[in-house]
């Protein structure tokens, strides 16, 4: 068995684990943390730079900004999965 293989398999197990014994649930995301952190920082700074492009566009094509008033509109607008909201 692959060394891939077995992470999968520990990583499918880590999940039914967590939802079968809900106790064990705050456990595992701490040891998952530091692998998880990375890959959250990647993606958090791939949307930042996603949503930088998508300002700049903007303010090309129309040369003024989304108002104060109308920034969570315009984000929920031109982003899906809920733009006016930090997780």
């Amino acid at each position: 068995m692959s060394i891939v293989t077995k992470l999968v398999l520990m990583i499918i197990f880590g999940f039914v684990a967590a939802l079968y014994f809900p106790d064990s649930r705050q456990m595992i995301i701490d040891e998952a943390m530091p692998v998880l952190q990375p890959v959250l920082v990647w993606n958090a700074e791939r949307e930042m730079e996603d949503l930088s492009r998508a300002v700049r566009r903007q303010a090309r094509e129309t040369y003024r900004l989304p108002g104060r008033r109308d920034w969570v509109n315009w984000l929920e607008t031109n982003f899906s999965g809920g733009g006016g909201t930090d997780p």
